[in-house]
């Protein structure tokens, strides 16, 4: 193989090797691990995506990404979505990530029991979406690839009974997670679970994206203001920030203070 230990690198380099590239050139972006490498007294501009040896073999950007392990960080885990979208994750091979508040670590047998099956194999957090230091030291600390925020207080008919909590949780919740990503995780691709609820007062059967929302709950109300800085910070930050509109959905894990499982009891 052809050696390039004395020269200019010919492809984006990161530097892991001891003994090659010590007096070489790096005319790409490059970050050099190697102390004779830093000795040459180079500027090394940061982010690389291949791996140049002494032997000259090289690794593409494709496939060191695909060794490497996706992080994926949801709130709202304990819940009948996130518990399903944990399992789902965990199967494509991803390291998962969970908030969950403390007084559900405390309590697992009753607060974590969704995925008590799977709590081996998932990396949880205590933080609160009231709380914007706890989940920037939680973002700042993961730097998850992905992040899934499906938490919030869903109960329509409690949002009428306090609706201070219920707007103070869903949207600055909301509001916490996207700025924490923007300031500690840009590149994190970040999904909002909005709702039907969203919708309200409809104008046409059925719905779709481009029906006007009149949101008729605080609950409602809280889910717009949740889908609109989804899209602000998509367009003001150019973060990848996408919203999905989630309709009625059931399944052994629904909680029993959802009219539709009561009904079914």
């Amino acid at each position: 193989m052809k050696n390039y230990s004395i020269g200019t690198c010919p492809v984006e380099c990161e530097n892991y090797s001891m003994g090659g590239y010590f007096t070489g050139i790096y005319p790409v972006e490059c970050r050099a691990y190697s102390t004779g490498a830093r000795q040459t007294k180079q500027i090394y501009p940061v982010k690389c995506f291949w791996v140049c040896y002494l032997t000259g073999t090289k690794e593409t950007r494709e496939t060191k990404e695909t060794k490497m392990t996706k992080k994926a960080l949801i709130t709202g885990i304990t819940g009948q979505d996130g518990s399903y979208l944990a399992e789902f994750l965990l199967e494509k091979g991803y390291e998962v990530h969970g908030i969950v508040r403390r007084v559900a670590i405390e309590d697992p047998e009753h607060r974590l029991w969704r995925i008590r099956h799977i709590l081996d194999k998932l990396i949880l957090h205590p933080g609160s979406l009231e709380s914007y230091a706890s989940i920037f030291k939680i973002v700042e600390k993961i730097k998850p690839d992905e992040c899934y925020h499906l938490a919030a207080q869903s109960f329509v008919s409690y949002s009428f009974e306090d609706e201070f909590s219920t707007i103070n949780t869903n949207i600055n919740g909301t509001h916490y997670v996207l700025s924490a990503i923007k300031e500690k995780a840009p590149k994190c691709k970040f999904y909002f679970a909005g709702s039907s609820e969203m919708f309200g007062l409809v104008k046409e059967t059925p719905q779709n994206e481009n029906t006007p929302f009149h949101p008729r709950s605080p609950y409602g109300i809280s889910k717009v203001a949740g889908f609109d800085l989804t899209r602000n910070y998509r367009e003001a930050y150019n973060l990848f920030a996408c919203s999905g509109i989630l309709f009625n959905h059931e399944s052994p894990r629904r909680g029993y203070e959802f009219v539709n499982r009561i009904l079914k009891v």
